[in-house]
């Protein structure tokens, strides 16, 4: 899917935008794309990235929300030059009436960008920053528009949710989707987007080279259960940790160990402090992956329905059945 990215850019209604007076035929022959982040960049937009800056037909930038501080930030991808990116650093508000107002003041920052940049494509990397993206092809009429969907969430299936998708979407010409249950379970179920969109499955998932190095866990008579990646769903947690507490109780040598980040980092660190057979191992890069992976026995990768996001499928439980771990 990645190899073929840069093929589904060109054949897409993406290609098409008008080329601007004035520009030499290198110019033309290099189309400008600007993606929007809500975050630092994490696997996918890297990959999705690199590879059509690889391409003579394209000229990459990121513009990407610097998160230092939220539960939620991955670490800084260092594939992806400086000169390449725009960081846009606003504080996070702590109230209704703060979130509400910084989200606005993100429109703005992020909108202000993209028509500074002047793309002939602004690629939105959630429905946030597609807010943005549309409010900047206000001003850059010429620029198409691209999407990624990688989440769905509760609030984004109310009534006044669906209306504003359905308008934004006739303005997409290419939207690529992390799980083909995202466009048939919510596009097409919710009459998004038209019969004829362009909507194109590409997996959320890390590249072949991440496995490369995974070296099984040697077998001992404790055992250790994983739970690597985003945390989400904080009965999910709690249950895990309760289960292999009781286990120990009656016997049995189980610890866990936490790897990553996410909406319940807060919790799993409080775990961590409060036991002693649970460990938090911070965050981590996916040339991490092997070396995380080889100190567990098993994997935990339960998504309940205390996540209000319902259709998803854990990478880890994918991630484990390629390295031979029982998940």
């Amino acid at each position: 899917a990645y190899a073929s990215t840069a093929n589904l850019f060109t054949a897409s209604k993406l290609s098409d935008s008008p080329e601007r007076p004035g520009k030499s035929s290198e110019k033309r022959r290099r189309k400008e794309i600007v993606f929007l982040f809500a975050n630092r960049p994490q696997l996918l937009l890297v990959n999705v990235f690199r590879l059509l800056n690889a391409q003579d037909e394209y000229r990459v930038r990121l513009v990407y929300m610097n998160r230092a501080r939220s539960r939620v930030s991955v670490p800084m991808n260092d594939l992806i030059r400086p000169e390449e990116c725009v960081p846009i650093t606003w504080p996070d508000g702590k109230r209704f009436i703060g979130k509400l107002f910084n989200r606005l003041v993100m429109f703005f920052l992020f909108s202000r960008q993209a028509v500074r940049l002047k793309p002939d494509i602004i690629h939105a990397w959630n429905l946030e920053m597609l807010i943005a993206a549309r409010l900047a092809q206000v001003f850059l009429p010429r620029a198409k528009l691209g999407y990624t969907l990688q989440d769905t969430a509760a609030w984004m299936m109310t009534g006044p949710m669906i209306a504003l998708q359905r308008r934004l979407y006739r303005r997409v010409a290419l939207t690529f989707v992390t799980s083909r249950g995202f466009e048939s379970e919510f596009l097409r179920k919710f009459g998004l987007v038209p019969e004829e969109a362009n909507i194109v499955h590409i997996p959320n998932a890390p590249t072949r080279e991440s496995f490369i190095g995974f070296s099984a866990r040697a077998h001992v008579r404790s055992m250790t259960i994983g739970y690597i990646g985003a945390f989400k769903g904080a009965l999910g947690i709690e249950t895990l940790v309760a289960a292999a507490r009781e286990a120990r109780i009656r016997g049995a040598e189980i610890g866990v160990l936490f790897a990553g980040i996410g909406l319940e980092r807060l919790r799993v660190e409080r775990l961590a402090a409060e036991t002693d057979f649970v460990s938090y191992a911070g965050e981590f890069k996916h040339n991490d992956i092997p070396a995380l992976y080889g100190q567990v026995d098993a994997l935990y990768a339960v998504y309940d329905n205390s996540y209000d996001k319902q259709i998803h499928l854990a990478c880890r439980f994918c991630e484990g059945i390629c390295f031979g771990i029982p998940v």
